[in-house]
């Protein structure tokens, strides 16, 4: 039997000879969109600007909005082989950097590069090695629907 609540314990009974491999993985948000932040050795977080480099607060965006993404990434350690993986939530879309005309970002000063990227349709992944400093990872997204959306902390 397997609970449809997550907060109730789960138990798997079987009958006869043989062996029973099992593995059950559950992930989601959390309805409210409050998830909590939390830190082991790497902290990365994720903050929106406009265009101009003005902080956007709160979670309402316009449609056809372009939003500029910050990812943040401090490390206590030094690690090799870092991916940094930004969900999106649905209503936006990453504008590609490869297809369409760079943007000016001239206010983002501490703009780091990393060793490589990949665009998804619903996230972006940064690879990069932390060597106890600060990094900052920049990239556009427009905003294509109307809705209310939830969006994930960062991973």
């Amino acid at each position: 039997m397997i609970a449809t609540d997550f907060r109730q314990a789960i138990s798997v009974q079987a009958q006869g000879k043989g062996s029973l491999y099992y593995f059950y993985q559950a992930e989601g948000l959390l309805a409210q969109g409050n998830a909590p932040e939390e830190d082991h050795y790497l902290q990365v977080r994720r903050s929106y600007f406009d265009r101009n480099g003005r902080a956007i607060t709160g979670n309402t965006f316009k449609q056809n909005q372009l939003i500029v993404v910050k990812i943040s990434l401090n490390s206590s350690v030094v690690a090799e082989n870092i991916v940094v993986t930004d969900m999106l939530p649905a209503g936006f879309e990453i504008e590609n950097p490869r297809l369409s005309a760079e943007r000016d970002l001239s206010w983002a000063k501490d703009m780091s590069v990393p060793k490589h990227f990949d665009i998804r349709d619903d996230r972006i992944n940064f690879f990069t090695d932390c060597n106890g400093q600060s990094q900052a990872f920049y990239y556009l997204v427009r905003v294509v629907s109307e809705g209310k959306f939830t969006r994930d902390g960062i991973s």
